[in-house]
């Protein structure tokens, strides 16, 4: 899977590229084919019988294939039990597959750190949770020569506004669509920062974070705010009371100017409501 064909689902796992390399892959006797057209048919809606019968074959490919396909110590268990078309809650550490291709990582940062170059020479991974991440997790996620190909990143752990501040400065998140980080202990300081950062950002989770009035007023200053189709903002685990502005979830079927006035409109509510309190 090495060849010019490989390197273009690398880029883009669309269907097109998936079936052709599936029909190669089958020629040469890999099952990895075979796992491409299954689910490949699973997204297409079946009838609930043919995609029981799609299920069961996806299973058996993928707990014969599994140590071969996604050899790294945090995948050991959790690719063959979880199905990413009916499975429910999600385990510690989950791998998230379509077309029969690896795009979604949950797992320790300790963990997959090690091993990210070589599950992104692998698969076309665009989406990556990592739990317990410190700062020496950080400053290796933020050099890393595989971070543009992300477009969604949750982080979880406490990072603080220097994190935030470094994560979010990261040239290779240019690209980056979507990035949620609950309760990392990101205020005023870190989000001042933004300044002309993920410019593509169109959805952004900031829950239980101590925004604050201030906090939302520099996140109402920041240059690409207009892009945002979704901010989360609660308030922090704390007994202070919410922010007007430090609420608010925005629509994704409404237009993106709308969205983006309201969301200006209730952060700067929010900064002069607590500036007059404060005063």
């Amino acid at each position: 899977m090495r060849g010019a064909l490989f390197a273009e689902v690398l880029r883009d796992p669309s269907p097109e590229a998936c079936t052709v390399l599936a029909d190669q892959l089958l020629e040469a006797g890999d099952a990895r084919g075979e796992l491409i057209n299954v689910e490949l048919a699973l997204a297409s809606r079946p009838s609930p019988p043919r995609r029981e019968r799609l299920s069961k074959r996806r299973a058996e490919l993928v707990r014969a294939h599994a140590s071969a396909w996604w050899p790294w110590p945090f995948a050991a268990g959790t690719a063959a039990a979880r199905n990413p078309f009916t499975d429910g809650p999600r385990p510690a550490a989950a791998l998230r597959t379509r077309h029969g291709f690896v795009v979604g990582v949950r797992c320790d940062a300790s963990a997959f750190l090690p091993v990210a170059a070589d599950v992104f020479a692998r698969e076309p991974v665009t989406a990556l949770e990592l739990l317990a991440i410190d700062a020496d997790g950080l400053d290796e996620l933020v050099e890393a020569p595989w971070l543009p190909r992300l477009r969604r990143l949750t982080l979880r752990g406490a990072l603080g506004d220097a994190g935030f501040k470094a994560l979010a400065r990261a040239p290779g998140l240019r690209a980056l669509e979507a990035l949620n980080l609950p309760d990392h202990g990101i205020g005023v300081a870190g989000l001042s920062a933004l300044g002309d950062c993920l410019p593509s950002l169109g959805s952004l989770g900031l829950t239980a974070n101590p925004l604050g009035g201030p906090g939302a007023g520099a996140l109402a200053r920041w240059r690409h705010l207009p892009n945002l189709r979704s901010l989360t903002s609660p308030a922090p685990r704390s007994t202070a009371p919410a922010s007007p502005g430090c609420s608010t979830v925005a629509s994704s079927r409404r237009s993106r100017s709308s969205v983006s006035a309201e969301i200006r409109s209730a952060t700067r509510a929010s900064w002069r409501s607590a500036s007059t309190r404060a005063g």
